[in-house]
């Protein structure tokens, strides 16, 4: 009996401490915030760079590029209109794009 309680605490145990502890809401934690975007509409654009390898044109836009940290793979698709929800925070900088770049964490996303 004491063996089997033993078995479940440890099992219990176990389980809980493999749980993620940290649930990431941003992509480079500590930086600021720049805005918030809700239910726009975004085109998927796909490079073929390492460092970059997709980011999101909002519409309406000419040069700037969302870089997003967490979009599911569905959605790597070159072309594809999604609409999105997320904040935005400052991108490290990219020699080879020098303007208008924001990784984005993504709260919602749509085709």
């Amino acid at each position: 009996m004491i063996s089997r309680l033993i078995l479940l605490f440890i099992t219990v145990s176990l389980i809980f401490a493999c749980k993620k502890q940290d649930e990431s809401t941003e992509c480079s934690p500590g930086k600021p915030i720049l805005r918030t975007i809700t239910g726009k509409k975004a085109t998927v654009r796909i490079t073929a760079t390492a460092v970059m390898p997709v980011y999101l044109v909002e519409e309406g836009t000419i040069d700037s590029k969302l870089i997003p940290c967490n979009l599911p793979m569905d959605y790597y698709k070159e072309g594809l209109v999604v609409t999105i929800s997320g904040r935005t925070q400052l991108a490290e900088p990219y020699t080879s794009f020098p303007c208008c770049i924001e990784s984005l964490f993504i709260t919602a996303i749509s085709k």
